[in-house]
């Protein structure tokens, strides 16, 4: 499977998309530092367990309340800081909202839930997207080539110790959305999809400008590395369950998302 090498390019504009909460800055990588902190996000996220919480909440728990066990202030406030530029923890992101909506009612799919949601907001995850899936199922991931595929795509950014740093933490992050497996002598796996990582990976396409049948070739779904008929299945459990809406009408599908955004969030698409 194919991903294009640099996604978001879609109707929406780019001023509206960052306001939807995508990070387009092809400069912007949390992975230089950290992984997808899958842990710290689920930690924060018991701590705040009411999604209409603001920022400023997020912030206190994470700095002053230290809900995280870091060390010391600086390391209290960089992953604040990571956590921020990664999933934007502020409800008024309809990307972010929208997120933390899955994430309380999709358990089994949160893994992919932060990883689509980091997928929309760092540029060097989605940079590996390529890499990552073009490996077979269950051949082994070389993390020398995929250095090689970052520098070609960066020449002369990284160090060569920063660009083994950043392969290490963009394995590790693939790793914890289901696509790599192993610690040492990782290899391709296929992640277990749910209809809320479907859902969401649906709406980031929305969000992007697809629509009808071209939102299950957009770039977010690719990710979830299904055939058609299983993401169909997928998106039909999720229209069940009231998620979102999808119909079909002989070829032509019909996929909306009546209740995620607000009138003039709406307005930001056209």
């Amino acid at each position: 499977m194919v991903i294009r090498k640099e996604p978001l390019y879609l109707p929406t504009s780019g001023a509206a998309l960052t306001r939807l909460g995508l990070r387009l800055s092809l400069r912007c990588g949390v992975h230089t530092s950290r992984t997808v902190m899958l842990e710290e996000l689920a930690r924060l996220f018991d701590q705040i367990e009411d999604a209409n919480a603001d920022r400023s909440a997020y912030i206190r728990a994470i700095e002053q309340e230290n809900c995280l066990g870091k060390r010391s202030d600086r390391s209290r406030k960089l992953t604040r800081e990571y956590l921020v530029t990664l999933y934007g923890l502020d409800p008024n992101i309809p990307l972010f909202r929208v997120f933390r909506y899955f994430w309380q009612r999709d358990p089994e799919g949160r893994p992919l839930l932060a990883g689509i949601c980091a997928f929309a907001r760092d540029a060097l995850l989605r940079q590996s997207a390529p890499f990552i899936l073009g490996l077979q199922p269950n051949k082994p991931f070389n993390r020398s080539a995929l250095e090689l595929f970052l520098d070609d795509h960066n020449p002369g950014r990284f160090s060569k110790n920063t660009l083994s740093s950043v392969a290490g933490n963009l394995a590790a992050s693939w790793a914890k959305m289901g696509l790599l497996h192993g610690s040492v002598n990782r290899y391709r796996t296929i992640p277990r999809a749910t209809a809320g990582a479907v859902s969401f990976a649906l709406f980031l396409g929305h969000l992007q400008g697809a629509r009808g049948d071209a939102l299950f070739a957009a770039d977010p779904v690719r990710i979830l590395d299904r055939s058609l008929d299983s993401l169909h299945a997928l998106t039909e459990e999720a229209s069940r369950r009231g998620w979102m809406v999808f119909n079909r009408v002989g070829k032509v599908a019909e996929v909306a998302f009546p209740s995620f955004l607000q009138p003039w969030e709406q307005e930001w698409l056209s």
